[in-house]
């Protein structure tokens, strides 16, 4: 397996006139030679992750789950069902439940064990959103398909996975799909998606509300809003209902305010000067606001990043970030994490060879640069270069270094030659003791040196590579 090291995590300090606060941030890709990419992921109580992704040779599809520490490492992985899964949630009782797009439903506990696995449900139906109930139960949203057509679909299952009821809504819908839900301060569902009357005027937006049987208590059409299409739903903390997605005239990322009856509030276009395409596939409620994260391109190109979007409570921009390696890269999920930053899980793209990508930000959304990792935010008293660990290394090894002040900072790799073969760092850093991760992966056996430069200090340590 593949772990692409990209990653940086430091503790970053951001000082109040109160306060001050720290947060560990990293970014990491994860992959093999499959198709990866990353949809959904939860924080454990140690602060660590279980992230899924889709693990795809051809038209195969199977899931692929890994548990991750504060910092990113991989604790364990497995594959756990043939299936592609969407969403994972945590459950009431502490574990882990995995929603597959093609209706396997799985339930696991913080290790990975298998506690039940159900589905699939039918190949007619396409499953997109998971969320519990009041009851311990789970209610799911997606579509349904009958020939050529579809329509939004509800299923509610028990504690343990057994089907209790669905339903399929066609009467005035000739075509639509449910790609989001929420459950509502009164314990009824709310679900957004797009639908048409005909088969010639399609993707009108739409928000139904279910009581939790399934049956509808009012249903928004906004004919209007055509080609505005939805992704994502959250509740805000005044009752209201927060919708996001892209509006398909322009290719824009969209994000919507409606009060608890789906009446609309205020509509945004978010629509930079140099904003080509954006879509946004996530939305979480935060303390000032609200928290989106998607996919853009601001090139016009195809070139896709990752975009970290966060608002006030009227949906004006507080700040956006913007991660990924000048490819086809997106996020498609935030979280909010015990340390008031975000997690992002999405993807790195490459041409048949995604990888699944995951972020780890402060509060205001930023990230580690690629590379380094601060390993504390003590002040040493002098320059210090440590011998790797371990080593010999096979393939990767860390080097670890103190800095004294903020000065400007060189790692390089050199060879028995004395030709300088890559730079592990090349900034200024503050004054703390880091740690760089190397991989030989595409190097000889061998001896190799690592020299530091920093001002007038210089020093140059051995190491050994064996394969």
């Amino acid at each position: 397996m593949k772990l692409l090291i990209i990653f940086l995590f430091c503790l970053n300090i951001f000082q109040d006139e109160n306060s001050v606060a720290q947060s560990i941030t990293w970014q990491r890709s994860y992959g093999n030679t499959h198709i990866n990419e990353g949809y959904s992921i939860v924080q454990t109580p140690d602060n660590g992750y279980i992230a899924v992704c889709r693990d795809r040779i051809s038209i195969d599809e199977k899931a692929w789950v890994l548990r991750l520490n504060e910092y990113g490492d991989t604790l364990w992985t497995k594959i756990i069902m043939n299936d592609m899964p969407v969403k994972i949630i945590k459950t009431n009782d502490n574990n882990y439940l995995i929603l597959g797009a093609f209706t396997d439903i799985i339930k696991i506990n913080i290790n990975g064990d298998i506690l039940w696995q159900k589905g699939p449900y039918g190949y007619s139906k396409i499953f997109r959103s998971v969320k519990q109930t009041i009851d311990g139960g789970y209610i799911i949203c997606g579509w349904k398909i009958t020939g050529n057509i579809v329509h939004p679909y509800l299923f509610k299952i028990s504690s343990n996975g057994d089907s209790l009821w669905e339903q399929t809504f066609t009467n005035g819908i000739f075509d639509g799909r449910f790609t989001d839900l929420t459950i509502s301060n009164d314990n009824n569902f709310v679900m957004t998606g797009n639908l048409s009357d005909t088969a010639y005027i399609w993707d009108k937006l739409f928000l139904m509300k279910t009581d939790n049987s399934g049956n509808i208590i009012w249903l928004r059409r906004y004919d209007t809003l055509e080609y505005y299409q939805t992704r994502t739903i959250t509740n805000t903390i005044d009752n209201c209902l927060i919708v996001a997605g892209i509006n398909g005239n322009i290719n824009k990322p969209l994000f919507a305010k409606f009060d608890s009856s789906g009446s609309l509030i205020w509509l945004k276009i978010y629509n930079q000067s140099n904003l080509s395409f954006g879509e946004l596939r996530s939305v979480i409620t935060t303390e000032n606001g609200y928290t989106f994260t998607g996919v853009w391109d601001t090139v016009g190109n195809f070139t896709f990043y990752v975009l970290l979007l966060n608002t006030d409570t009227s949906g004006n921009e507080n700040w956006h970030r913007s991660f990924g390696f000048n490819n086809e890269d997106g996020g498609n999920e935030v979280k909010q994490t015990s340390d008031s930053g975000y997690v992002i899980i999405g993807k790195r793209g490459y041409y048949q060879n995604d990888d699944m990508y995951i972020i780890k930000t402060d509060k205001l959304g930023n990230s580690s640069p690629i590379g380094i990792t601060s390993i504390s935010n003590a002040y040493p008293v002098a320059f210090n270069l440590y011998q790797n660990y371990p080593n010999p290394f096979n393939p990767s090894t860390r080097i670890r270094f103190d800095i004294p002040n903020s000065s400007n900072v060189k790692l390089s790799i050199i060879n028995i030659l004395g030709e300088e073969i890559t730079i592990l760092v090349n900034e200024k850093l503050s004054a703390g003791i880091y740690e760089v991760e190397f991989n030989g992966r595409n190097l000889s056996s061998g001896i190799y040196f690592y020299r530091i430069e920093s001002g007038d200090f210089a020093e140059a340590m051995k190491m050994v590579l064996i394969k």
